[in-house]
């Protein structure tokens, strides 16, 4: 044999041997993986004399009606509920276009300057940030409805933070074709 034949042949062997051993290293990895993973789960044929179809009722007027109206709700419980006195309570501007304007004059004259004088801007840093998780309809008809909103709180201050759960209750009604919050109170921290 010559030289160029006995490399030619451990080249060959050397490649053999390379793939072989990642062969195994690919073998031993998925052999760690469940066989689900592995293979994808047979289908199961249906046979029509066991199917049984569900038939879904599309919502009702009156659970649509709910469904919009807590949404408007719940966005303006979460920016209700939420502002700093380092921004100067300016976030609670944005709920006039969700107000009456009886209750967006009673924010702006009653309820933003009392928050100012309970935690001064320009005193220790305070915020608070509100998310309502669970809506629900005490009251409902064509041009008012009464809501109870369950949130979950959370209270900065200088001095580190404090979460907590407390119910709103909302007074809604329906101006022109939009709802609009028309009264909120806070119940008792929980």
């Amino acid at each position: 044999m010559t030289v160029r034949t006995k490399a030619t042949i451990i080249i060959v062997a050397g490649v053999v041997v390379i793939a072989v051993i990642i062969g195994g290293f690919i073998w031993l990895n998925r052999a760690d993986q469940p066989l689900a993973e592995m293979a994808p789960a047979p289908k199961a044929e249906l046979d029509d004399t066991t199917a049984e179809v569900v038939k879904i009722a599309p919502p009702t007027v009156a659970e649509k009606q709910a469904a919009s109206i807590g949404a408007v709700a719940k966005t303006f419980v979460e920016r209700f509920g939420s502002y700093s006195n380092q921004s100067g309570y300016s976030s609670l501007a944005e709920l006039e276009a969700l107000s009456t304007e009886s209750f967006a004059a009673w924010l702006q004259s009653n309820y933003v300057p009392e928050l100012k004088k309970e935690h001064d801007p320009a005193g220790y840093y305070y915020e608070i940030s509100t998310e309502a998780p669970m809506i629900a309809s005490v009251e409902q008809s064509a041009a008012a409805a009464k809501f109870i909103v369950t949130t979950q709180r959370i209270e900065k201050t200088d001095n580190g933070e404090k979460t907590f759960q407390q119910d709103i209750v909302l007074d809604m009604k329906k101006i022109g074709d939009e709802w609009r919050v028309d009264g909120a109170y806070w119940q008792n921290k929980k």
